[in-house]
C-alpha cells in the first residue's frame, strides 16, 4: 500500500468518526434493535468473508455498519417522480383551465353579481372581478400565456420518457449505504468493488449486510420476504461502487435524509 493509499484511508476514517460523533447524541437516545448481537454476528462474519487484510480494523467497519442501519429506521425517503404520474397531472390542469375558460366566459349575471358581493363582504381583492366575461381568459393569457397547450406538450414529453422503460430512481439511504460498503470494501480488501452489474465478491457482501440489516424489499422498504432480491443486492452493488469511484478525491456527499427522533 502505498503512502498516498494509506492517507487517503485514514482521511477517510477521520471523517467517518467525526460523521459518527455528529450522530451519536441523538442516536444514543435510541433504544437499540432487539437483535443488535445477532447483526453484530452477522456483520462479521460477512466482512471475514471477505477475507480482509491482515491489518484491517474489523471492529471499526462493524461500528459504521451498524451505524448506518440504525440510520434506516429514522430516513424518511421521498418517493421517485414517475413520468405517468407527471404526465397525467399536466393533462388534468390543462383540462381544469380549458373548462375554468369555458364556464367563466358562460356565467350569468346572477352568478357574477354574487361572487363580488361574497368577495366584498370578506374584504378581498381581486386584479380581476368577473364583471366581463373574458376577464379569467385575459388574465390567463396576460400572466400565463399559452399555458394550457405548454402543458399538453409537457405532457406528451413526459409521455416519451415513459417509453424508455422505469426512471432510475433510487433510495438515497440505500445508495448512501451501499456507497459506505464499497469503500470499507477497498478499505478492508485493498481491492476496489467492481463496477460490473454481474454477481460477484462484492455484491455478495452487500446482500449479506442487506439481511443483516434486515432489508428484505429495498425499494419498498417492507418485509415481504426473508430474502434479498438478488436483482436489488446487484442493484445497490453497482450504484454503491460507482457513487465511491465517484467520490474519490472529493469531498464526501452529505446525507441527503431526515433523522426523526420519536
Amino acid at each position: 500500500m502505498t503512502d498516498r493509499d494509506k492517507n487517503m484511508i485514514d482521511r477517510q476514517r477521520r471523517r467517518a468518526r467525526r460523521s459518527i460523533e455528529a450522530t451519536r447524541e441523538a442516536l444514543g437516545r435510541l433504544a437499540p434493535p432487539p437483535n443488535a448481537e445477532e447483526r453484530r454476528r452477522a456483520i462479521t462474519r460477512a466482512i471475514n468473508d471477505l477475507r480482509p487484510k491482515p491489518d484491517a480494523d474489523i471492529n471499526f467497519a462493524v461500528m459504521l455498519i451498524e451505524q448506518l442501519l440504525d440510520q434506516r429506521r429514522h430516513a424518511i425517503e421521498v418517493p421517485s417522480a414517475r413520468p405517468a404520474e407527471g404526465a397525467e397531472q399536466l393533462r388534468g390542469l390543462a383540462e381544469a383551465l380549458r373548462t375554468a375558460r369555458t364556464i367563466t366566459q358562460r356565467l350569468n349575471p346572477l352568478a357574477r353579481e354574487e361572487i363580488n358581493q361574497v368577495k366584498t363582504r370578506h374584504n378581498l381583492k381581486w386584479q380581476y372581478s368577473f364583471i366581463l366575461p373574458g376577464e379569467f381568459s385575459g388574465l390567463l393569457d396576460e400572466y400565463y400565456p399559452s399555458i394550457i397547450e405548454v402543458a399538453e406538450e409537457a405532457a406528451s414529453q413526459l409521455d416519451r420518457a415513459k417509453v424508455g422503460g422505469r426512471p432510475k430512481g433510487r433510495n438515497r439511504y440505500l445508495s448512501a449505504l451501499a456507497a459506505l460498503l464499497a469503500a470499507l470494501f477497498e478499505t478492508l480488501t485493498g481491492a476496489p468493488p467492481s463496477l460490473s452489474k454481474h454477481q460477484g465478491k462484492f455484491s455478495d457482501f452487500v446482500a449479506a449486510i442487506f439481511v443483516a440489516g434486515e432489508i428484505y424489499e429495498p425499494e419498498k422498504n417492507t418485509p415481504k420476504s426473508k430474502s434479498v432480491s438478488t436483482a436489488s443486492s446487484l442493484h445497490y452493488a453497482a450504484v454503491g461502487a460507482k457513487l465511491h469511484e465517484e467520490s474519490k478525491g472529493a469531498k464526501p456527499p452529505e446525507i441527503s435524509w431526515v433523522i426523526r427522533l420519536e
